[in-house]
Parts: C-alpha cells; structure tokens; sequence
C-alpha cells in the first residue's frame, strides 16, 4: 500500500514477487528499483481512490528493470504512469486509462499480446519497445503521442503492431526501427497537434550476413590490368619477353 508522497525502494539482488501494489494517493507515489538484479510483480496493481488521476511514478536508479507481469488497473481506473529513470516492462494487456508517459532517454518495454487502454507518451529520444518473438505470435496495439523530439518505436523479434492513433507535436519525429523484415507495424490515424509539420520514418535492420569469397578469375584469361614482368633467367630473356598475369581480385558475397 503507498500512500502520500512516500517512495518504495528495492535493494535486493533481483525477485519475483507476488505482491500487489495499492496506490492510495493521487500524486508522489515512486518505486525505485535500486538493487542489483531485475524486480517483477507478478500481481496487479490499483488504485484504492477512483475519483480522480492517480500518479504511480517509477524510476530505476540502479538501470535494472522493473517489469509489471500482473496487468495495471484492469478496472480502467486514472491511473497514470510515468517512467522517470531507466526501463519499465509491461506485459500483456493494461487497463489504466491516464496514459504512460516515458522521460528523455528512458525506455518503455512490452511484452506479449494486448493492448494499452491510454497512450504512450514519448518525450524527447524515449524509446518504446515491443518485444517480438521468432514465430510471430505476439499482436500489439497500441495508441502513441510523440511530445517532443525524436521519440523511438523499436520491435524485436517479429510482431505484429498497430498504433491504434499516433499524435506527433509539430516538429516532433517517430523513428520505427523494427529488427526482423516480416515484422508489420500499421498506422490506424495520424494527427500533429499543431501546423508545424511533423515526421515518422521508418528503417528495417538488415538480418545478420554469412559472408564467403568466391574467386572470379578462371580458365587462362587474363584481368585488364598491365602485365607483370616476371623472373626471367638469361635463356628465356634470350628468346623473348615473358609475362605472368594472376587472378581478378575475389568478390564478397551473401551467403
């Protein structure tokens, strides 16, 4: 239970725990991961005050994650998240409905099918990341408000995502970098909130390349280059001028 304006800190060496979490107040509420190895509640969490927006701020001053297994107020309460320091995961489907917001360089992470009921808010180079699989099973849907700078889409693995709408602040950009070529990320709406123009590009990684030499030379012809004279004794100078010529240079191909 967190109430007031209280902060609860981990230090230990990584867990799961089955714990949930009760935010009992409206602001001022941040878990800090502070230890050593990765923290995960595989419980739920709510808010105990449904009137108004709740604030859950989560922060990881260690770089290690914090990862919410159990889904985030399924009862579509207002609570709203905000990734202040280091990686937030979230799997499967989240029901809270006052968005979540990831700070410059921070990073949000989704595992697994469903959906977000609120937007990801993205301020200057935050990162969300859909974590796919090699079989491309996991289907994401997702709303995305890019506020500031150049925010990032990034999917691992191959999945199958759909920003249900994307609002991009005038002069803002979303890059969408996805790692495997038969990844699919759709578009439902794109709208800027202002008359500045707004940008989204995209860029597939390219698979890893096995790379082999293959000789391009063969038979007895001779690549277009000047001959090498080559070491002649006195007789064979006697009968004339002999050449040696060597093979055109070997190309690298994909394999």
């Amino acid at each position: 239970l967190c109430s007031g304006s209280g902060k609860l800190r981990y230090v230990g060496t990584g867990e799961t725990t089955t714990r949930g979490i009760r935010c009992a107040s409206k602001s001022g509420i941040i878990l800090d991961n502070a230890g050593t190895g990765d923290l995960f509640f595989d419980s739920d969490v709510l808010c105990e005050d449904t009137s108004g927006t709740t604030v859950l701020q989560v922060s990881s001053s260690s770089g290690h994650r914090i990862v919410f297994n159990g889904p985030i107020a399924a009862d579509g309460s207002n609570l709203k998240v905000q990734v202040l320091a280091g990686k937030l995961g979230l799997t499967g489907a989240n029901g809270h409905t006052g968005g979540t917001s990831v700070s410059a360089g921070q990073e949000l992470e989704l595992h697994g099918s469903g959906a977000l009921a609120s937007a990801v808010e993205l301020a200057g180079d935050a990162t969300v990341r859909v974590v796919g699989d090699a079989a491309g099973t996991v289907v994401r849907t997702l709303p995305v408000d890019v506020k500031s700078g150049c925010g990032r889409l990034h999917v691992t693995g191959r999945a199958d995502v759909t920003l249900s709408s994307l609002t991009i602040a005038g002069g803002a950009t979303l890059r969408i970098y996805t790692d495997d070529p038969q990844t699919q990320v759709s578009i439902a709406g794109m709208t800027s909130s202002d008359a500045v123009p707004a940008n989204v590009s995209a860029r597939t990684r390219p698979p890893a390349m096995s790379m082999s030499r293959t000789t391009a030379h063969s038979g007895t012809s001779c690549p277009a280059r000047a001959p090498i004279p080559a070491r002649r004794s006195s007789t064979a100078r006697a009968a004339g001028r002999s050449t040696r010529c060597f093979p055109a240079p070997s190309r690298i191909t994909a394999r």
